[in-house]
């Protein structure tokens, strides 16, 4: 993921799809960009981050997982949730 895209955002999370693949990058206040490693149904903390994030789908996952995924975000805690749901 390249900086590009978060200079390009001009609100906190960005959400994306049509990858099938569930993914969420993020970038701190010093520019660095990773890619999160959460676990499902976690809150992943947000504060003070910019994120891009692609829930993936819930018709078709192409991650070798073959429950439907999600993304609940939550903009008063910055705050974000990956769901997996069985379809």
């Amino acid at each position: 993921m390249s900086e590009k895209y978060f200079e390009a955002m001009k609100g906190q999370v960005c959400f994306v799809g049509h990858s099938h693949r569930p993914a969420v990058f993020s970038q701190d206040e010093f520019g660095k960009v990773d890619v999160v490693d959460y676990h499902n149904d976690s809150w992943i903390n947000l504060s003070g981050k910019k994120a891009v994030v692609d829930d993936g789908s819930v018709g078709s996952p192409r991650d070798g997982n073959n429950y439907g995924s999600a993304a609940v975000f939550d903009p008063d805690g910055s705050k974000l949730k990956m769901l997996r749901i069985p379809i």
